[in-house]
C-alpha cells in the first residue's frame, strides 16, 4: 500500500494553483469505521457533504456501544470537498474512496500536528490531482480564518 502526504506546506511551492469548487461532487455511501478496527457500520441516509453544509459545526455519533475511528465515504472524486474539514474538526479522520478505470483508490484527511493532511492509501493522484488537493487545504485555512 503506497502512502503519500500532502499538505497546505506542499501548496506553498505550488505557483498559481487556482482556488477551485466542486459543484460536481457525488456521495454515494458512507460507512462509519469502528475503533477496534472489526469492522463498520452502515450510515443509511448519512452524508457527510450534506452534513458539512449545514448551518453550524459538523459531529458525528451513531451509538453509545461504537465508538467511531473515522468515516468513508465513496465519491466520484477524489478531492476532498469545500466543508470537508469540518469531519477532522469534529475529531475523526474522513477517509475518500472512489473507484475507476484505474481502479480503486483512497484518500484520508486529518488534522496532524495543527495542520490539515491529506494522506494517500491507495492508488495514486496525478499532478493535477494533487495540485487540487494542495489548494483545497489552503480554501480550510482561509475559511478558518474568516470564522475567527
Amino acid at each position: 500500500m503506497k502512502s503519500g502526504i500532502l499538505t497546505a506546506i506542499a501548496a506553498a511551492s505550488l505557483t498559481g494553483a487556482a482556488a477551485f469548487a466542486f459543484t460536481d461532487v457525488e456521495e454515494y455511501g458512507c460507512v462509519a469505521m469502528s475503533a477496534d478496527r472489526q469492522g463498520a457500520a452502515a450510515m443509511p441516509g448519512y452524508s457527510v457533504l450534506e452534513r458539512s453544509r449545514a448551518e453550524g459545526r459538523m459531529t458525528v455519533s451513531i451509538s453509545a456501544d461504537f465508538a467511531i475511528a473515522g468515516i468513508m465515504c465513496r465519491r466520484n472524486t477524489i478531492i476532498p470537498a469545500e466543508q470537508d474539514f469540518e469531519v477532522p474538526l469534529a475529531g475523526l479522520p474522513l477517509y475518500i474512496s472512489t473507484d475507476g478505470a484505474d481502479g480503486s483508490r483512497i484518500v484520508v484527511l486529518t488534522i496532524e500536528d495543527d495542520q490539515f493532511v491529506v494522506r494517500i492509501m491507495e492508488g495514486e493522484l496525478t499532478a493535477s490531482e494533487r495540485e487540487q488537493v494542495a489548494s483545497r487545504i489552503e480554501t480550510y485555512y482561509a475559511a478558518l480564518e474568516d470564522e475567527s
